[in-house]
């Protein structure tokens, strides 16, 4: 059986929602993670949360050797965030699954076949030129796919990942000092687009693609609670994961 541990960065805004995400992670998720990794910028623990799973929480400035107060753009959390699913080495298995916690799933979904990790590929059509500007810049790589990867949550390959790294020659550090002058709204630092285009590039065989149905949900400075959170995964099981984005 594959292994892997499961990855959660939290927001503050999304704090009330991660009992409820790691309920549902556990619920639907196949196989289920051999731990929890909670990344968080304030030291959380979760109470009265009743599973057998190990959780583990970090702070995440203590994840990175770079610093989210250096970085070059109005959005820190969000690129410190990418980094982290790029390059943090606080979990043990070879895979790890990084989902964000502002989703659920809402049905069953197998993470491998064939003993390979999925690259689940969503019905949103989405093309954010930025991001394919600095993945240019950063890799010398452009759009290789006709989907994106971008999906709410996806599986890292911690071996195939940091010999891509190798081979560009980049720690956090040195792709931290080449993208920081570089950001702006035309230039944007992406984590799922890059690593699954670097995979398709280098590893092409190593994933399986797969279908997914999502549904967004968002609204601008306003918490959701669990009540209405539940209510949407009730009234939305024709898709396999919802997502309650809060915009501030």
């Amino acid at each position: 059986m594959n292994k892997y541990d499961l990855l959660l960065l939290v927001d503050n805004k999304d704090y009330n929602k991660l009992p409820l995400c790691i309920e549902k992670c556990l619920q639907y998720l196949e196989p289920k993670p051999s731990s929890i990794y909670i990344v968080s910028s304030d030291n959380i623990i979760i109470e009265n949360l009743n599973i057998d799973i190990p959780i583990h929480y970090y702070i995440d400035d203590d994840v990175l050797s770079i610093k989210k107060e250096n970085i070059n753009y109005r959005r820190k959390g969000w690129i410190f965030k990418q980094f982290i699913n790029l390059f943090q080495n606080i979990t043990q298995e070879r895979y790890y699954l990084s989902v964000d916690t502002d989703l659920f799933f809402t049905q069953p979904l197998h993470l491998f076949s064939n003993n390979k990790p999925i690259f689940f590929i969503t019905n949103r059509d989405q093309y954010h030129k930025p991001y394919f500007e600095c993945m240019k810049k950063l890799f010398n790589v452009n759009k290789i796919c006709e989907k994106t990867f971008i999906c709410d949550f996806m599986m890292f390959d911690k071996v195939l990942r940091n010999n891509i790294w190798q081979m560009y020659q980049y720690t956090v550090s040195s792709l931290f000092n080449k993208l920081n002058p570089i950001l702006s709204e035309e230039c944007l630092f992406c984590d799922y687009e890059p690593y699954g285009t670097l995979i398709q590039k280098y590893y092409p065989n190593e994933y399986i693609f797969a279908d997914i149905k999502t549904q967004l949900f968002g609204r601008f400075n306003q918490c959701w609670s669990e009540n209405e959170i539940l209510e949407l995964i009730n009234t939305n099981k024709e898709y396999n994961l919802i997502t309650t984005h809060t915009w501030i």
